[in-house]
């Protein structure tokens, strides 16, 4: 008997605890208690550092493979510089930089390609988008189809560019400095003018041939 009442005390609390639990109010964490207001902002989580690949390939305007050119590759926004890895027997490139160190979403790099030989260029802008940075680099084709001495980019080398590239000496005038420095002695000055007018009325006697490097 003794046996069967400590049985029905056990009965009687445990019945009295689950009516307790079932009665007890449920906290609601609304969204004020998260102190969350319009226009609030939070810092965006960065990805760590990692490898970023960017090759192409480089042709003239013809269509015909450039082999062995001469690429430097310039963020836009911090200035830094690189010079790609080329091959005497081949129109491609690569580079490896690194994400989040040397480059980030919608910044800018600049691709100037040229020439062995220094007649022909092209620059290009690529501003690199999050889902490039997400896949790891990106692909980037350039044809060269600026010539050396072409101040004035018109497709044709003439008195034109002559009288351009005398302004921009003189006058402080903007160009694509490249096709300016017809000498390749790495700035332009009176002596590109000078070079410049005269292979205009004689090219085979003064050619001209801008910096590669």
């Amino acid at each position: 008997m003794r046996n069967i009442n400590v049985i029905i005390v056990l009965i009687l609390m445990v019945c009295i605890a689950a009516q307790s639990a079932q009665s007890a109010p449920i906290m609601k964490v609304e969204p004020s208690h998260l102190n969350i207001r319009p226009g609030d902002e939070f810092a965006a989580i960065s990805q760590p550092p990692g490898p970023f690949f960017i090759s192409g390939y480089i042709d003239y305007k013809n269509g015909s493979k450039c082999n062995d050119p001469n690429i430097n590759i310039t963020n836009i926004n911090t200035g830094h510089e690189w010079k790609t890895q080329t091959d005497n027997s081949e129109n491609y490139f690569q580079i490896i930089l690194v994400h989040s160190d040397d480059i980030i979403n919608d910044q800018i790099l600049q691709f100037t390609a040229i020439s062995p030989d220094g007649s022909l260029s092209n620059t290009t802008n690529h501003s690199v988008s999050s889902g490039e940075i997400n896949n790891g680099g990106f692909c980037i084709n350039i044809t060269l189809d600026r010539a050396c001495g072409d101040v004035n980019d018109d497709g044709i080398i003439n008195i034109l560019d002559v009288r351009l590239l005398s302004n921009h000496v003189i006058n402080d005038y903007s160009i694509y400095e490249w096709t300016g420095d017809v000498n390749q002695d790495k700035k332009v000055d009176e002596e590109d003018i000078q070079l410049l007018l005269s292979h205009v009325f004689n090219p085979v006697i003064y050619p001209l041939n801008c910096c590669c490097n």
